[in-house]
């Protein structure tokens, strides 16, 4: 899956994905992956409307989107 994510960090794909949170909600997400380490991804997430972080391993299933995103995540406020 890391693999799929540093593919939609460099070519500006987004990503749709399961996520569970906390309070073990289940959600449907889709986001433009920004930055990626060992634990965690910073992206947009279109559902909240900004900049979110979420833990690698709360992430249950993730599928590319072959649609690119056209501004940085350093633009949105």
């Amino acid at each position: 899956m890391q693999r799929m994510f540093r593919r939609a960090i460099n070519e500006s794909l987004l990503v749709s994905i399961i996520y569970i949170n906390q309070n073990q909600q289940f959600s449907q997400r889709t986001i433009a992956v920004h930055k990626m380490n060992d634990t965690h991804l910073i992206g947009y997430c279109f559902y909240r409307k900004q900049k979110r972080m979420f833990r690698l391993n709360n992430i249950l299933a993730a599928e590319l989107i072959l649609k690119r995103v056209d501004y940085k995540l350093e633009q949105i406020k």
